[in-house]
């Protein structure tokens, strides 16, 4: 239904609101009091049941607004969903970093000319984040800033419990890829193995799930940290292993929980 912001619909008594033509953002439409079309139950379908999207809808049909509310939405700022659909199905103590790249506003007449459009955000949201990386292609540079953002957000763990001052699994709890405990099932991979492996840096790079290493995967999720390296003539390699006892415990909790689905309420987890 057609809705003014953050107000249910009264009718004729309604008063008149904005309509957003050429608006692209949520926040703006929030904040300049617009009518808006509440799709957020959709999104919270689009969200929880699937891994990948491709939104092939024609020019126009509000794919950007789209992206952006879902942008809004991982960030955690609640204020903007407030009266929506998805407002009282969503866990807002929860925040993600979000990379958001947009081609909308270039002119390619090539793949070089993309490319070059790609490295000037991915230079922008490196410097936003606060990142210096050392690496030169697109992939890796890519894959540093992703392990750039989930250390801040470890870090974000770490001031939680200075807030509370109570010890609780406040990395664990800020987030954990669901599918990351049934792959190292379907691998059949031992938590007690992963300590102190050496992998190359083209590992590290890897963004195919289904082909990356387990020693990738669990790096890239922040499961497993850089402990030394050593330059070698093949390039650099990388000595990994868990970043602390924490972590190691919320692996083992993420499988066991996989494994028997109501282990956490068992153990009063």
């Amino acid at each position: 239904a057609l809705t003014p912001c953050g107000q249910p619909g009264y009718g004729a008594a309604m008063r008149r609101r904005k309509l957003p033509a050429g608006v692209q953002t949520l926040r703006k439409i929030r904040e300049d009091d617009c009518y808006y079309v509440d799709k957020t139950a959709y999104i919270h379908q689009l969200v929880t049941g699937c891994s990948h999207c491709f939104l092939s809808r024609p020019r126009r049909f509000g794919k950007s607004l789209l992206v952006d509310t879902i942008k809004e939405l991982f960030e955690g700022n609640e204020p903007l969903f407030r009266g929506l659909a998805i407002h009282d199905r969503w866990d807002w103590t929860v925040r993600h970093p979000v990379l958001r790249f947009s081609f909308a506003g270039g002119s390619f007449k090539g793949l070089d000319d993309a490319q070059e459009d790609f490295l000037d955000q991915l230079t922008g949201l490196e410097h936003k984040a606060g990142v210096k990386t050392r690496f030169s292609s697109p992939a890796r540079r890519l894959a540093g800033l992703i392990g750039a953002l989930h250390e801040q957000t470890g870090q974000r763990g770490m001031l939680l419990f200075l807030q509370n001052r109570e010890f609780r699994p406040y990395w664990f709890e800020t987030g954990t890829p669901a599918f990351l405990p049934d792959t190292l099932l379907e691998r059949r991979v031992d938590p007690a193995s992963l300590n102190d492996l050496t992998v190359g840096d083209a590992d590290l790079a890897a963004f195919d799930i289904r082909h990356a290493k387990t020693e990738a995967l669990l790096f890239q999720t922040g499961y497993l940290t850089i402990l030394g390296e050593e330059r070698s003539a093949a390039g650099y390699l990388y000595r990994l292993g868990y970043p602390n006892r924490e972590v190691r415990s919320a692996l083992n909790l993420a499988l066991l929980t996989a494994m028997v689905p109501d282990f956490s309420a068992t153990v009063g987890v």
